[in-house]
């Protein structure tokens, strides 16, 4: 065989092994598998979990304690107040939240820190029973207050109103 018919011949195999990427479903199944290949991506990693969730510190559940929220309910006008040290690092707001009847916790209001170790007070207009709590909104987590009995939610019992039938 000829130098020339070599050639030919080692050119009709390439030609022949390459005609795979001319077919275009084929030759994107390659490529889609090739590239999920380098990725790392395609067969999923059973040994992957993802990072835990940042939880409060021992500092955080301290700050939640030193808290201590209290509330208070003047019946003359439906007034309720929350009360709170801010004991969390400068610049942590907090939310209020209002309890559903199914358990869970719903936001109602957001408040602004005030700055360290100063009283916070919020404010709102309550005519049936609720149960509020208060919760330092910090990087990634929630840190729930407390009063200084320990209890992380403030009951509101506004007394009933017994109107005179006339």
């Amino acid at each position: 065989m000829s130098l020339a018919a070599d050639d030919r011949a080692a050119s009709a195999t390439f030609a022949a092994d390459n005609d795979i990427f001319m077919r275009p479903r084929t030759g994107i199944a390659l490529i889609t598998a090739l590239l999920l290949t380098a990725c790392g991506g395609g067969g999923g990693n059973a040994d992957y979990s993802p990072p835990p969730a940042p939880q409060p510190t021992s500092q955080d559940l301290a700050n939640a304690k030193a808290a201590a929220l209290t509330g208070t309910y003047e019946p003359s006008d439906h007034m309720l107040t929350l009360s709170w040290t801010d004991t969390f690092a400068s610049g942590t707001p907090y939310r209020v939240e209002l309890k559903q009847a199914d358990g869970t916790w719903s936001p109602t209001d957001s408040v602004p820190a005030s700055g360290s170790k100063s009283v916070i007070t919020w404010h709102r207009s309550v005519a049936t029973t609720i149960q509020l709590r208060i919760e330092a909104v910090l990087s990634g987590y929630t840190v729930v207050l407390q009063t200084a009995g320990g209890q992380q939610e403030v009951d509101v019992n506004p007394p009933t109103q017994h109107r005179p039938i006339i």
